[in-house]
């Protein structure tokens, strides 16, 4: 699959990039073998470690080339290749646990300022070549329409404006929270998280104390209605990671999206929301803005 996005131009800044080769995939782990009479112990766990009882393989690989033309910078070209393996267990009382790595890495171009490499030079391609854990939880499903997931995450709410992953960039941002999602009311789920840690994009950890709080309900074939608040409040009041003009904010929104068919294979897709954010806690720059 090969994704293609067009050239951006942007206060004097054009960037240009290709996904050049993509691949998910989710492999059941084959089941084994029964063991052969006398066989030993240990190759017996062996056989059982690879049933397909015992859970799933995620693997996901993305190879991209991005080049920035900003000024007063050298120009930027990277070919970042970036992987993750996961590991999914099978459910054991409800049970289930996920852990996954990550790892990027320039493989013929490296002329570009990823926020690790001190070239700061170049202009900004936000791709460092690191290795982390990208997601490490254990979930709980044993209450009826209640999930309950504690650990490193990725949490998405919404068109992901204000809590996301930033898919665009190969070193995704993920969260150590813990987190409910409940579907008991008809059409309506309720999302809550409590963040202790943000793993951004650089591979960087920001210590935080941030309660968010999505709440939707869909209006069969007409749309879905969302409410919101979420208040980040970093430990450190100067430090938000690689983004110097983010500090401490409570944002309040509401959502309305949805789509209706006009003919044969063409949809009207619509949106509208609000939101009002200011500073929240110990945030050196008060601000005041409807987003």
């Amino acid at each position: 699959m090969m994704n293609i996005t067009a050239f951006r131009r942007l206060q004097k800044k054009t960037v240009f990039a290709i996904s050049a080769f993509w691949l998910a995939v989710v492999v059941t782990v084959m089941a084994a073998a029964p063991a052969a009479a006398g066989s030993s112990e240990f190759n017996s766990k062996i056989e059982d470690a690879l049933q397909g009882d015992w859970g799933k393989i995620s693997f996901n690989i993305r190879w991209r080339f991005e080049y920035v033309d900003q000024q007063d910078k050298d120009i930027s070209r990277g070919d970042p290749i970036r992987l993750r393996l996961g590991y999914l267990t099978p459910k054991w009382y409800e049970l289930q646990g996920f852990g996954e790595f990550e790892g990027n890495t320039p493989v013929f171009l490296n002329d570009y300022n990823s926020l690790r490499n001190g070239k700061a030079q170049y202009a900004v391609i936000a791709d460092p070549g690191e290795a982390e854990l990208n997601q490490g939880w254990l979930a709980f499903s044993g209450i009826p329409d209640t999930v309950i997931k504690a650990g490193r995450q990725k949490i998405v709410y919404n068109n992901h404006r204000f809590i996301g992953n930033v898919g665009w960039r190969q070193m995704e941002q993920t969260f150590d929270a813990a987190g409910i999602v409940n579907q008991t009311f008809k059409n309506t789920d309720l999302k809550f998280a409590f963040v202790s840690n943000v793993r951004t994009i650089t591979s960087k950890n920001v210590d935080m104390t941030s309660p968010l709080l999505n709440v939707s309900y869909a209006f069969p074939g007409i749309g879905k209605l969302t409410a919101y608040g979420y208040w980040l409040d970093y430990d450190d009041d100067h430090n938000s990671g690689p983004f110097s003009f983010a500090f401490s904010t409570q944002t309040y929104g509401i959502r309305f999206n949805g789509s209706t068919s006009l003919v044969n294979n063409l949809n009207l897709l619509y949106t509208a929301e609000y939101a009002y954010q200011a500073d929240y806690k110990n945030n050196p720059f008060p601000i005041l803005s409807p987003k």
